[in-house]
């Protein structure tokens, strides 16, 4: 059964071109990923699959007698409510029996004949309308995005602006549409509440279209994915590796009949423009009117329009940049960490993670001493500049421009500096013009990046870098932060960037903290197989418990060793350079007793960097071995 037709659709803004000549059709069954760069016109695509907006051509076909779902990015729910109620809140006889229900609760102690009889008629409409399996669900789906039995009975007032987008993800869930249209739903979904997300989306009964650049969900989800580039639909089957596969060959096999077709043209050009006066004049005026007739291909697509983030290091910092020695903090009676420790040396690229509300961002803001410690110590190493990402863009003046917004920060810059610099993060000719506010979410998240990223640094905190950015920029920005010399801590939810980045994972669970090195495909293995180990007695409890903390303690004391030699090593390395130099430098060349000196002090020195090379080497190996 056919859900959704769009045919022929056409749309533009300002005059400017958005979409053009879209087709797409959607069934019962079918899990649609719709990807595509930042501001290509998915979005628009949605709103006019819903009826917001209207096309400027072409034709919208839905099915008669069909609930549609839709989710937009900034979606939030409002509601006079608590949580709980607010899930019924359309429902209203549904709300009015849970209404008065909870009204009498508190009075039925009291034992009076007409509260209890009237509870009891309460109770039967409810049940007979489904209350009970539909609170059961309310409650399921609920936890399932990230609350807790608590929040349910929180006025939806009070929650936070994350809370209400995830609020409004659960009352579309609720409604049990046929088709779902959902713009980014994991923007404000912590892993655990994604993952409950990718199994209910893949078990879906009616069907989905799927804006999203989570290439885990893409995956774990969809049965077909549609990329929207240069106003047009493409369609491919399957999920997004293998639509990522098979774009890749589709491109190659494009641009191969592109050129062939274009060596064929300036062959026929060639024979033309050489007998078209000559013996062979109607050969080459018969090819001419072929060339005419003929079909020329565009030059494909390619993917060079991604930003180019070139990470500088502002100085080398000393070994050690951060540590956190005994940290307890809290707001009220909640307490968020419970005497956590840990230490981030120079070079490390650690991902913090944990459930919404675990303190993450919190853990931050303390680092950057936007809040104060109660108990506990945090210290910042020596030579260590910081420059920090803020998830909520608030370093961000929505009436500025894109030029002045940079310009305030780098007031040194020439025009043509800025414009450069600008260039690398795609806002170029007049888009350098637009006022942040008339940026999309992508846009204003490329725009901070840029922002924070004007000033060098050699220590790194991103809070949520990667929400709205589309596949290129996130590739873009994975390269780079690969490639970045400095230290790097950062918060994030996409699993596929954390594999890509992190050399260190640092997750924040029930007032503590777990610390594994590794990716976060290597974390999760790790917790999968001590969660599934046996462990028979209290003697076996205790001897595991040692033998991993004794683990722990030589894995830290040979990374600290790693770290030390890796430095030592520089140093020789530099030290037998400046030997070699002075070994032929003019100012020594007639002081032999010198030169024997610089050449005794070389050979120790080379055999120092040989012992070192040795030892990092062989610790390197323990390490990898113990590791795998």
């Amino acid at each position: 059964m056919i859900y959704l037709q769009l045919s022929r659709i056409s749309k533009s803004y300002d005059n400017i071109p958005l979409l053009s000549d879209v087709d797409l059709t959607i069934q019962k069954g079918d899990r649609v990923g719709l990807v595509g760069p930042n501001g290509v016109g998915k979005t628009a695509i949605l709103k006019i699959a819903r009826g917001d907006i209207l096309p400027d051509a072409g034709t919208l076909s839905l099915a008669r007698d069909i609930k549609v779902g839709y989710l937009s990015q900034e979606d939030k729910i409002t509601s006079d409510y608590t949580l709980f109620l607010a899930m019924i809140e359309s429902y209203h006889e549904l709300l009015e029996i849970k209404s008065e229900m909870d009204e009498l609760q508190p009075h039925l102690s009291a034992g009076a004949a007409a509260d209890l009889s009237r509870y009891g008629e309460l109770q039967l409409k409810w049940e007979h309308l489904g209350g009970y399996s539909f609170e059961t669900d309310i409650k399921n789906t609920l936890v399932g995005l990230g609350f807790n039995e608590t929040d349910l009975y929180r006025p939806v007032k009070s929650f936070s602006g994350g809370e209400k987008n995830r609020a409004a993800l659960a009352r579309i869930l609720l409604h049990k549409p046929d088709l779902l249209l959902l713009d980014e739903p994991t923007n404000h979904l912590d892993i655990e509440s994604t993952i409950w997300l990718e199994e209910y989306l893949a078990s879906f009964a009616g069907a989905v279209l799927l804006v999203s650049h989570d290439r885990i969900l893409l995956d774990h989800v969809t049965n077909k994915i549609v990329e929207l580039e240069d106003g047009r639909l493409e369609l491919y089957h399957g999920n997004f590796s293998r639509f990522w596969q098979e774009r890749a060959e589709r491109r190659r096999l494009r641009l191969k009949q592109y050129l062939e077709q274009k060596e064929e043209i300036a062959r026929i050009e060639d024979f033309i423009r050489r007998n078209i006066a000559g013996q062979k004049t109607k050969q080459a005026q018969s090819r001419r009117r072929s060339l005419g007739k003929m079909e020329q291909l565009h030059a494909p697509i390619t993917d060079s329009k991604k930003p180019a983030l070139n990470l500088e290091v502002s100085r080398r910092s000393y070994l050690s940049i951060l540590e956190v020695d005994n940290l307890t903090f809290g707001f009220g009676e909640r307490t968020l960490f419970d005497q956590i420790s840990f230490k981030i040396e120079r070079g490390e690229k650690v991902g913090l993670i944990g459930p919404n509300g675990s303190g993450k961002s919190t853990l931050v803001r303390l680092i950057i001493k936007d809040l104060e410690t109660a108990s506990g110590t945090i210290t910042v190493g020596r030579n260590v500049d910081i420059e920090y990402f803020d998830q909520e863009l608030a370093a961000l003046d929505p009436e500025l421009s894109v030029l002045d917004t940079i310009w305030n920060v780098r007031p040194d810059f020439e025009a043509f500096q800025l414009r450069s610099y600008l260039a690398r993060f795609l806002f170029v000719g007049e888009d350098v013009f637009k006022l942040v506010k008339m940026l999309s979410g992508g846009e204003k998240k490329k725009l901070a990046l840029a922002q924070i990223l004007a000033h060098p640094a050699n220590f790194l905190i991103l809070d949520e870098p990667t929400n709205h950015l589309d596949i290129a920029s996130l590739d873009a920005l994975q390269e780079s932060l690969r490639e970045y010399n400095g230290t790097l801590l950062f918060i994030s939810h996409d699993r596929h960037f954390l594999d890509k980045v992190a050399t260190r994972i640092i997750a924040i669970s029930n007032r503590m903290i777990i610390d594994r090195p590794g990716n976060y495909s290597e974390f999760v293995a790790y917790q999968s197989k001590k969660q599934t180990l046996p462990v028979t007695a209290k003697k076996g409890k205790r001897d595991a418990y040692h033998s991993e903390k004794r683990e722990k303690n030589m894995r830290s004391a040979r990374r600290k060793r790693i770290k030390e030699l890796e430095l030592l090593i520089r140093e020789e390395e530099a030290q037998i350079e400046r030997s070699k130099a002075q070994l032929v430098s003019e100012e020594y060349a007639s002081d032999w007793e010198k030169l024997n000196a610089i050449a005794a002090a070389k050979k120790e020195q080379e055999a120092r960097l040989n012992a070192y090379m040795k030892e990092y080497y062989r610790l390197r190996e323990e390490d990898e071995t113990a590791d795998s």
